[in-house]
């Protein structure tokens, strides 16, 4: 049965120390165990995470940090650094296990089961204890199902209204990203099962607030620069402009109370952005602790939502994305960054699940013998009317699905899709081209990679490459880019009545799925069109005649001389 630990740090000081309250309870149901104690005063401690986060910020490493002019511009090295880590655990340990705050320790540890997922939420209002690495200390390295979340002393819940849709939406903000790199974190969030994301690329704010008023959104995502000033987080939203969650309170409310569970800042120092969320309720928020160098932020977003998409709970997500941090060695080379991650929970929420499949309801089972006693039946009388319908001459045949025609009259693209399948319009697609338009069908199955067909256009102003060495450039990238891809054939065709080249070939995404892409090139005028369809391997033969017949062959364009 799975846990839910709250220890609620009360009011205090590192000088005199802090009283606890220890409740236990099974997840849904009310604190069946309570008991109080008392952490000691430790003024070292605040002292040790000054070291180490000083040590830590000196590093010479690129984050996605926006920092004052006058940032102090002395080099750490690695092994300061894990130095400082490690007085920092050593003291926090000592506090820890520390007789005033023995009742509350063993009362754990006599309740608690290494095999039950538990979720462990410090509710703090002190600075530095919000801001400590809990999850790094020795007693969750003993429960592998475990992971923390750090809340405020005050919170609400607010009642929001179900989802009206079966897929998540998630709003993703790219913002500021000089001298970082942003692509990555678009090119995991394209990609995921079951949800339908809206890219606002270095938006203006109005931009974002006509979002955050008009649309239902499941998850807020932000990457790019910002930073914390005294308890107030700041993001970065473009070359020009930055915000306060504060400047945004009012939409935020109205997406919260709309369904907005989840807010992910993939940027540094969010720990003041978390705090003014809180204050709106918010039920969950996932950010960092201390600035974060551009790879761990790449990697930990990976491993989060390959865990978080697949059905792992939002807890047991941030831990395996953490513990891959630490197996991938950048916990070694960056001392302390496992434990930036940190998720921020409203204690009044119950934490969001990616829902990859819908359960049957219980109506179901119990209907389940009648039903399986009329197909038995069934068995008898559907030969006998398949039978009379063969000699039915007015029987209608099957209908091939309803075709729409999709027109971008700017650039002379027309191509014909499926009217079930859903269009997205857009500028730049997962590989940095131009103009892009995406069709994919509105599948049930919210657990597998979403099929899709995108069209994209390069634009050369002093005139494109030839095809052939078009055609090198993409194999070359997609072997060197693509994990594990391999080329299938490429050969000679035609595309709208021109000279293409066709790519097909395997590959596997960042979230693991097992890929096959076909890929058409064109060369028309001073524009390069792409037209690719991709698709899990399994399901790649199911759409690949409605792709090639219906709308690669309807594919046409027009040249604008205008252009």
């Amino acid at each position: 049965m799975a846990k839910l630990v709250t220890v609620k740090l009360g009011e205090g000081n590192w000088e005199q120390g802090f009283p606890v309250i220890l409740q236990i309870a099974e997840e849904g149901s009310p604190p069946s165990i309570e008991v109080t104690g008392r952490l000691p005063s430790a003024p070292e401690i605040p002292q040790n995470y000054d070291q180490w986060q000083s040590s830590y910020r000196h590093l010479p490493v690129v984050v996605r940090l926006t920092a004052p002019a006058t940032q102090i511009t002395n080099v750490s090295t690695t092994a300061d650094c894990r130095q400082t880590l490690q007085t920092l655990q050593d003291s926090l340990k000592r506090w820890l296990n520390s007789e005033s705050f023995r009742p509350v320790r063993e009362r754990l540890l006599e309740n608690l089961n290494r095999s039950e997922p538990i979720r462990f939420i410090i509710q703090a209002g002190d600075g530095y204890l919000r801001r400590l690495p809990w999850n790094l200390i020795e007693f969750f390295d003993h429960y592998p199902k475990s992971e923390v979340a750090i809340a405020a002393p005050v919170f609400e819940k607010i009642v929001s209204p179900p989802s009206p849709t079966k897929r998540l939406r998630i709003l993703a903000i790219l913002g500021n990203s000089e001298g970082i790199d942003v692509t990555a974190d678009r090119r995991f969030l394209e990609n995921l099962p079951g949800a339908e994301t809206v890219f606002l690329v270095e938006p203006p704010r109005q931009k974002i607030s006509e979002q955050l008023w008009e649309q239902h959104w499941d998850i807020l995502f932000f990457a790019g620069h910002s930073h914390t000033e005294g308890e107030v987080g700041r993001i970065y939203i473009n070359q020009r402009e930055s915000l306060t969650i504060g400047e945004l309170k009012h939409g935020l409310r109205t997406a919260i109370e709309g369904g907005l569970q989840l807010a992910i800042f993939n940027s540094c120092d969010g720990l003041g952005l978390a705090k003014e969320l809180e204050n709106l309720q918010i039920p969950q928020a996932i950010v960092m602790r201390e600035p974060v160098p551009d790879k761990v932020a790449q990697e930990f977003l990976k491993h989060f939502l390959k865990a978080f998409s697949r059905g792992k709970s939002l807890y047991l997500s941030v831990r395996t994305a953490r513990e891959r941090l630490a197996e991938e060695g950048l916990d070694t080379e960056l001392p302390g960054v496992m434990g930036l991650p940190v998720i921020c929970q409203n204690p009044a929420a119950v934490p969001i699940i990616w829902q990859t499949q819908k359960r049957l309801p219980i109506r179901f089972w119990i209907a389940l013998p009648f039903v399986f006693a009329a197909s038995m039946a069934l068995v008898f009388i559907i030969p006998s009317i398949i039978s009379m319908s063969n000699h039915n001459e007015n029987s209608p045949p099957n209908r091939p699905p309803e075709i729409e025609t999709y027109q971008f009259h700017k650039y002379g693209i027309s191509i014909k899709y499926p009217r079930n399948w859903q269009l997205q319009e857009g500028k730049g697609d997962l590989e940095g081209s131009g103009i892009f338009v995406k069709f994919s069908p509105d599948k049930n199955d919210l657990s597998s990679f979403p099929p899709r067909l995108t069209i994209s256009l390069d634009e050369y102003l002093i005139g494109p490459p030839m095809l052939d060495d078009y055609v090198n450039d993409t194999i070359s990238k997609i072997i060197n880019q693509q994990n594990s891809s391999i080329i299938l054939r490429s050969e000679q065709t035609t595309l709208a009545n021109n000279q293409a080249h066709l790519i097909e070939y395997t590959w596997q995404d960042d979230l693991g799925f097992q890929l096959k892409s076909l890929q058409f090139l064109m060369i028309k005028g001073e524009k390069i069109y792409r037209i690719t369809y991709t698709a899990e391997n399994k399901e790649f033969p199911e759409f690949l005649p409605l792709v090639t017949k219906v709308m690669i062959n309807s594919f046409q364009v027009e040249l604008n001389p205008n252009l």
